[in-house]
């Protein structure tokens, strides 16, 4: 629905001005997210959609400089926000973070948050959708593989993509990999395309934060509260035990839908996550500090564009009561 918005009314947003926004709505403090920034994705993350060019990435930085005061994370007061700031954040881990996107926000002196998977770090294990990516990859490039798959589904060719898109079971994953001479391990080894805990500890010094992510990367909508509460505390061991951190930030794997308030009671009271974050774009929330973030990677879009956009829609949904999430 959201996209559907977008394209039909584009020129209308456009054509009002970011001041404007922020006068009518008093919305001043935004957030947006990314997972990656580089010009050439591996096979792990071009199947996938979830990177912005660098050139994109240095105009929008450039676009929130202008227009925006950029914050450390721990300096977000939510419910007192006086002037117009913003704070950038990348979920996953991902190596380019630190080989692509830190040189940028350097230069720019713009502060950033890492939300990353503990077992991920050092690349010990894969996040099962940069897995799906690379069977896409070598089903792309090899009519031999494809044919393989295809047998393997008992489908038609064009059914193949969406299948494989679908597929969340890292056992099913591990035999299609295995048919198709995929070796993820020798993949880590070879291309890294997490962050190290060496790389982590240079960002901190460099003044980034590192946030939880969750152990794993699992969706919180579909597994119970007590492997919720496990995904949460390990992640949150491994901050503290290799990055002595002691205050904490998380966000929601896949987003915060449906998830129920005894998780957020948890991990306030019990685990001193200073502030949670959502995916849901400009929108308020029930609990105060359970924060919103704008996903910025639309290709093709500028950041102007897509914050513009997240207004409008803010002010839209505004007129129905359904600007602020509750729980």
């Amino acid at each position: 629905m959201k996209n559907a918005i977008f394209k039909k009314v584009n020129w209308f947003y456009s054509l009002f001005s970011i001041d404007f926004y922020l006068a009518v709505t008093q919305q001043k403090l935004v957030l947006p997210f990314y997972h990656c920034v580089t010009s050439q994705p591996k096979p792990h993350l071009k199947h996938l959609g979830y990177y912005r060019s660098n050139e994109a990435f240095n105009n929008d930085i450039n676009f929130f400089n202008n227009h925006f005061q950029s914050i450390e994370i721990k300096k977000i007061q939510y419910n007192n926000i006086q002037q117009k700031t913003f704070h950038i954040s990348f979920d996953d881990g991902l190596s380019e973070v630190y080989s692509e996107a830190v040189p940028l926000l350097l230069k720019h002196k713009t502060h950033a948050t890492l939300f990353i998977n503990s077992d991920f770090i050092d690349n010990i294990a894969m996040f099962y959708r940069h897995k799906i990516s690379l069977l896409i990859d070598e089903i792309s490039n090899s009519t031999s593989n494809l044919s393989k798959i295809v047998t393997f589904f008992d489908c038609e060719k064009q059914d193949i993509y969406q299948k494989i898109n679908k597929l969340n079971d890292e056992n099913q994953i591990s035999e299609i990999a295995k048919l198709l001479k995929i070796d993820f391990d020798l993949y880590l080894l070879e291309n890294k395309p997490y962050l190290t805990h060496k790389q982590l500890q240079e960002l901190q010094k460099m003044g980034f934060t590192i946030g939880n992510h969750s152990k794993n990367h699992l969706n919180f909508n579909a597994i119970s509260f007590e492997q919720q509460q496990y995904q949460l505390t390990t992640t949150n061991r491994f901050l503290q035990t290799n990055l002595k951190i002691n205050e904490f930030y998380f966000s929601f794997p896949y987003g915060d839908e449906n998830i129920k308030n005894e998780f957020f009671e948890f991990m306030y009271s019990n685990q001193n996550i200073l502030y949670s974050f959502g995916i849901s774009g400009l929108k308020k929330d029930d609990y105060s500090k359970h924060l919103h973030r704008i996903p910025m990677e639309y290709d093709g879009l500028t950041a102007e564009q897509i914050i513009k956009f997240e207004y409008f829609y803010f002010l839209l949904k505004s007129t129905v009561g359904k600007n602020k999430i509750k729980r």
